[in-house]
């Protein structure tokens, strides 16, 4: 992903999740809207791009993960899927 396509996209991901958890939302409220606005793109995406697709761009947001949002106690991105680790951030 280019410099470009990220300042792009982040605002625009960043304000899909406020409108659904709203302004001033707790971390948990957060978590939920991200939560929620992933489940809503796969069930999209899924069926267009197939597994092979849902891999790689999950293997990339991984990947992108572990740059920008390391696991503070291994350093290292979460080895399960982004909605499984999105769930265990706050118990």
């Amino acid at each position: 992903m280019t410099s470009l396509e990220v300042t792009v996209l982040e605002p625009f991901a960043a304000g899909v999740i406020t409108r659904r958890a709203g302004s001033g939302a707790s971390v948990l409220a957060i978590a939920a809207a991200a939560r929620r606005a992933y489940d809503e793109l796969a069930v999209v995406l899924v069926p267009i791009i197939r597994q092979a697709g849902a891999d790689a761009l999950i293997a990339r947001e991984l990947h992108l993960t572990k740059r920008q949002c390391p696991d503070p106690e291994t350093r290292e991105a979460p080895a399960e899927p982004f909605g499984v680790w999105l769930d265990r951030q706050y118990p």
